[in-house]
C-alpha cells in the first residue's frame, strides 16, 4: 500500500460450540509497536444466539514498513487462538503499481524537490 494510505481487511470469527463469551484481542508481543487497529463493528459477543462476528484490522503508516505478526483472540477464561496478519506500506512504484492500476481514476500525485512522491486521494 502507498505511504499514508489506510488499508483495511475484514474476516469473520465463527462460533464453534462454546457458550456465550466476549471475544477480546491483542497483537502478539513485538519489538516495536505496530500501527494496527483491531475493531469489532458488530460487537464482541459470540455464542449460541450469535454464530459469527466480523473483525476488521487496519493500518496506516507514513514510512516504509513491512510486518508479519499475529492477532491473538482470547476470552474471559483464558482460552485463546491466533491468526497471522501481514502488511506493507512503501513508496516504491514497483510495490504499489498494481494499486495504482486499480485506482488510476481516484488518485493523483504530489512531487516536491528533495521529497518522495506523495499519493493524493
Amino acid at each position: 500500500m502507498p505511504l499514508d494510505t489506510e488499508t483495511k481487511s475484514s474476516f469473520t470469527v465463527l462460533h464453534n460450540g462454546y457458550e456465550n463469551l466476549t471475544l477480546n484481542s491483542k497483537l502478539a508481543n513485538e519489538v516495536g509497536k505496530l500501527p494496527i487497529v483491531i475493531d469489532f463493528p458488530e460487537g464482541r459477543e459470540i455464542g449460541v444466539t450469535k454464530q459469527k462476528i466480523k473483525v476488521e484490522a487496519s493500518f496506516k503508516f507514513s514510512t516504509p514498513l513491512f510486518f508479519t505478526t499475529f492477532i491473538e483472540f482470547y476470552d474471559d477464561e483464558g482460552n485463546k487462538f491466533s491468526i497471522p496478519i501481514s502488511g506493507t506500506t512503501d513508496n516504491s512504484i514497483f510495490s504499489v503499481f498494481s494499486f495504482m492500476q486499480r485506482n488510476f481514476d481516484e488518485i493523483d500525485f504530489s512531487v516536491e524537490p528533495g521529497k518522495p512522491i506523495k499519493l493524493i486521494q
